[in-house]
């Protein structure tokens, strides 16, 4: 037979009188009265703390990420170009050069998505002219060019001038 839930004014899990007798004799509180003041509440509490602590550290882990993440592009040459795309796990490359006026148009764009997706991309600038070997490297036939790379893989390109929409798109769907 089960009894109450609540005997006097303990609160006792469902159990037979007979484990509740044998439970205060041996003075296991603990056991027979759920938890130090009244079972299953306290145990809900203790869930919730645990994953508003779960969220707070998450929440954490992205704003130091975020920190290690530039939120403007990067200027690189050869010298420091692989250690970048080796260091991040998603970059895009724009290859451009001083002279290209689509460059020029492409440069606040690449700009506001560095600033955006801060903790998530990496935007690096390599200019053609001064460092033709890594144009090589990547086969840049036209500028403006961009190279997405993840974990330091090309995974797509856009040749020329693309609006911001069309750009966010590409990036979202490496992302996520």
């Amino acid at each position: 037979m089960k009894y109450p839930k609540f005997i006097g004014k303990f609160h006792v899990r469902n159990c037979s009188f007979k484990n509740i007798l044998k439970m205060l004799t041996n003075r296991n509180i603990k056991g027979a009265f759920g938890y130090k003041y009244g079972g299953d509440e306290v145990e809900d509490i203790e869930n919730i703390k645990k994953k508003k602590f779960e969220e707070l550290m998450k929440r954490i882990k992205e704003r130091e990420l975020k920190a290690k993440y530039p939120s403007k592009p990067i200027y690189s040459d050869a010298d420091n170009f692989y250690d970048i795309i080796n260091r991040y796990e998603f970059v895009i490359v724009d290859f451009y050069a001083d002279w290209c006026y689509p460059c020029h148009m492409l440069s606040p764009i690449i700009e506001d998505l560095a600033k955006e997706y801060a903790g998530k991309v990496v935007f690096v600038k390599v200019n053609v002219d001064e460092n033709q070997p890594l144009a090589l490297k990547y086969n840049i036939m036209g500028v403006p060019t961009l190279v997405f790379l993840k974990n330091g893989r090309e995974i797509d390109r856009v040749v020329g001038y693309a609006p911001k929409d069309y750009l966010k798109m590409k990036i979202e769907r490496y992302i996520y």
